[in-house]
């Protein structure tokens, strides 16, 4: 019997070991009143500015395609998302409304801008200024604010 928990000690560390590294760039958000963040790798026909690629999943089943961008000769890291201009439509729009919508993470260190580099350990929380409002102000408002959503995402996991 002795041998019993040295084996599940030794399956254990290679289990964990064999297990996909936790990255920003894969990283999964939430919120309580079920907005979903899931970082994914930049696409290869994005610009060149954009650092980071998301699907912000709305309580009601609307998929929002996001990006964070660094704009030339500004230092602060902008984001922006596209999705379906009516919760069951097919027309394509951007639902960016604010003019400093910038990105935040809450780090070791405290609050700091979203970094340019997705390759290291993802953040507890991440900051998307102005993200509810403007939901609010899209036609996607009567299904998504029977709660308070808001613009803060919890840390909830890696994507496999």
């Amino acid at each position: 019997m002795r041998w019993l928990p040295v084996f599940m000690l030794i399956c254990g560390s290679s289990v964990a070991m064999a297990a996909p590294d936790c990255s920003f760039e894969n990283a999964r958000y939430a919120q309580a009143d079920g907005w979903m963040l899931q970082f994914q790798p930049v696409p290869r026909d994005a610009p060149a500015n954009q650092t980071a690629s998301f699907i912000l999943g709305l309580k009601s089943g609307a998929k929002l395609t996001g990006a964070i961008m660094w704009p030339n000769g500004y230092s602060t890291p902008l984001w922006s998302v596209e999705g379906p201009c009516q919760p069951d439509g097919d027309e394509i729009c951007r639902f960016t409304e604010a003019e400093n919508n910038t990105a935040y993470v809450l780090a070791e260190a405290g609050i700091e801008r979203m970094p340019e580099q997705m390759d290291g350990p993802p953040a507890r929380q991440v900051l998307l200024t102005q993200l509810a409002a403007t939901i609010w102000y899209s036609s996607h408002r009567s299904l998504e604010f029977d709660g308070e959503p808001g613009d803060v995402f919890d840390f909830a996991g890696c994507a496999n």
